[in-house]
């Protein structure tokens, strides 16, 4: 059945709904939880480019902070309710779909 359930989320009111469905879901069957919110940059070629749209201050970096301490507590939640469970704040320039995929393919 099921092993690891990755789950994107916005870090919006809609995510409870499906976090709700998911805590349920991964105790019944014992799968691991793989919590992902994605941030998309402007593409580049320049690799320092990537690195500035989320350096120290950018609308990146506060959106990375966000997303770190939003995907903390809901880890913290599913531990409490014994579920292993994984966060990944990810950075990339492919459309938001491709990129989740590219994600779910190495994990």
């Amino acid at each position: 059945m099921y092993k690891k359930i990755l789950v994107p989320l916005e870090g919006t009111e809609n995510d409870k709904v499906i976090l709700a469905h998911v805590r349920h879901l991964a105790k019944n069957v014992g799968a691991a939880v793989a919590l992902m919110q994605l941030h998309r940059v402007i593409k580049d070629d320049d690799p320092f480019m990537k690195s500035v749209q989320v350096e120290v201050g950018s609308s990146g970096y506060r959106k990375k902070e966000k997303a770190e301490t939003y995907l903390a507590k809901l880890e913290q939640s599913f531990v409490q309710d014994g579920i292993d469970v994984s966060r990944e704040f990810l950075v990339a320039t492919e459309a938001e779909a491709d990129a989740i995929v590219k994600y779910a393919e190495v994990r």
